[in-house]
């Protein structure tokens, strides 16, 4: 609509997702907490590779940086998760924690998109998209 060429990477892992929602959701009708958990830990390990690979090329004396991540990732989701069954049985402490570990999620999606704009950041680029 603006007369600029379509970011035809970007559509097709907006359309990946939305499949992946699909099929999980829908098509398995899988119950929504495990559905959460599939999710979840396929954007893990997702972005455990993205880390890596940046890793690597940005601080080659430095390892394991993802490795400590996927386990921070793991413990966060397994509380979150206890907060999420809490939650949803209506356990009155867990009703007060879970709209913050909600927002934490949401906040880190936006973060998120704020850091991997390859295309803004010449370095970042470089680093990801090098055939070094």
């Amino acid at each position: 609509m603006q007369g600029k060429p379509l970011n035809l990477p970007k559509l097709l892992l907006l359309a990946a997702a939305l499949t992946t929602h699909y099929f999980v959701f829908f098509a398995t009708a899988t119950p929504f907490l495990v559905a959460e958990a599939l999710e979840t830990a396929f954007h893990d390990v997702q972005y455990c590779g993205w880390m890596i690979h940046y890793e690597k090329r940005r601080f080659p004396n430095i390892r394991h940086i993802a490795f400590k991540m996927l386990g921070v990732g793991l413990l966060y989701g397994l509380v979150v998760g206890v907060i999420e069954i809490y939650g949803l049985l209506r356990v009155e402490w867990a009703m007060w924690v879970f709209v913050p570990f909600t927002m934490i999620v949401l906040y880190h999606y936006y973060i998120d998109g704020l850091i991997w704009k390859f295309g803004k950041d010449p370095e970042l680029c470089r680093l990801m998209f090098s055939k070094s």
